[in-house]
């Protein structure tokens, strides 16, 4: 409804000191992308309607850029306000800013139509194991999903039409 706002980011600012392995970090997104429709969905409008449609593969990059510390949260501010484009998508964004070779500061922004605070700190902790796992040279062992959220989203969709929503 309003394209230009941020209103609907949420977003979640890491930083992470230490010898940092920025390839292991790409890998790491890439299995969570693989992992979660959500962060491979866009919408596309059709007759007045928005449909959502999932990709079958989406690769979400890491911008990277030097950055000191003067300046730092307004850079952060720009990044989680930027506007997300829900045709085209992906809608997730993630900035790594390098204050020196061992400390950076990590912006991750999604867009509220697929994500919310919760699953943003799921996917926080998914990271994080998914990392580990990248640095050690190994796949990640995360249990496999029992659900993707157009699951969810159906079967409250049907809980909803069986004369709940009425309710």
């Amino acid at each position: 409804l309003e394209p230009e706002s941020a209103a609907y980011h949420i977003p979640s600012v890491l930083r992470l000191r230490g010898r940092l392995d920025v390839d292991a970090l790409q890998r790491s997104f890439d299995s969570l992308v693989a992992r979660h429709e959500t962060l491979r969905t866009r919408f596309r409008l059709e007759g007045g309607r928005s449909y959502q449609q999932v990709q079958p593969a989406v690769s979400v990059s890491i911008e990277r850029e030097q950055f000191g510390e003067e300046g730092l949260i307004e850079r952060i501010q720009a990044i989680v306000v930027q506007p997300f484009d829900l045709e085209r998508g992906p809608l997730l964004r993630v900035n790594l800013l390098q204050l020196a070779e061992d400390d950076h500061v990590l912006v991750l922004v999604q867009h509220h139509i697929v994500s919310d605070g919760w699953s943003m700190q799921v996917m926080v902790d998914e990271l994080l194991q998914a990392y580990a796992a990248a640095r050690r040279g190994e796949q990640p062992t995360l249990a496999p999903l029992k659900l993707q959220y157009a699951d969810y989203a159906a079967w409250h969709r049907a809980w909803l039409d069986s004369g709940e929503g009425a309710r």
